[in-house]
């Protein structure tokens, strides 16, 4: 292991004042020896310098491209030190546990280690409506080192307008198809869900985000152990 670095959590914001702070203080304080990046898309409010704050490394993006490029940019920065695994981390998190880290961190570092192109991705239980995110939409996804070094050769340029919302994800699902491979660790990431963070914010103050959609995550976690990454279109 010793010709790479260490594995790199990515983690793409975008008016995330919010949220960020916490999120970098669920990976800090579950002890995962990794570096990590925030790739600031082009924030309007204190989102960089809240990261910055936290003593993790930033990457200032002028301009809101939107989460793909943010991420793929993230990606070609992350890369020069040839790290074991990327993980791609969402900036909006509840929970997230070492246990549900390290497992990802330790599936990308085994394929990197085979030389593999590889992505593995999770579900993860979101505080919308429905309470969960599916994986083939999950933000929470790690990659062996082969794996990132064909996105570091990407165009990125070309991400500004053509993905949209979940663009990212579909895109991702349909670059690495049969490379992807569907981990189960919902219980160990929860994630506020864009169309829910103001309403969220006394839940969180309060640590009872997960208890209303308990018993439904539970439940659609059951289905989604029996589904399949397949193969996606580009979104249009």
């Amino acid at each position: 292991m010793s010709n790479f670095g260490k594995p790199v959590i990515i983690i793409p914001a975008f008016d995330e004042a919010e949220f960020i702070g916490r999120t970098l203080g669920l990976v800090h304080g579950s002890g995962v020896d990794a570096n990590v990046l925030v790739v600031d898309d082009g924030s309007k409010d204190k989102t960089a310098e809240i990261a910055a704050a936290k003593g993790v490394k930033v990457l200032r993006i002028p301009e809101n491209f939107g989460k793909a490029f943010a991420f793929i940019s993230g990606v070609k920065k992350a890369v020069q030190s040839r790290p074991i695994a990327i993980v791609s981390l969402d900036a909006d998190m509840l929970k997230a546990t070492a246990a549900g880290l390290n497992e990802l961190i330790q599936h990308a570092s085994n394929a990197t280690l085979k030389k593999t192109s590889a992505m593995f991705v999770t579900s993860v239980r979101e505080g919308g409506p429905d309470g969960y995110c599916f994986s083939q939409s999950s933000g929470m996804r790690s990659f062996s080192l082969p794996a990132v070094e064909k996105l570091s050769k990407l165009r990125i340029g070309r991400f500004k307008t053509k993905y949209v919302g979940y663009g990212l994800e579909k895109f991702l699902n349909f670059y690495f198809g049969n490379e992807s491979k569907e981990l189960f660790l919902s219980r160990e990431f929860h994630a506020a869900g864009a169309h829910r963070k103001g309403a969220l914010r006394q839940d969180v103050e309060r640590g009872n985000t997960s208890r209303r959609i308990e018993k439904l995550s539970a439940f659609l976690n059951l289905r989604e152990r029996k589904k399949i990454i397949r193969r996606q279109n580009f979104p249009k």
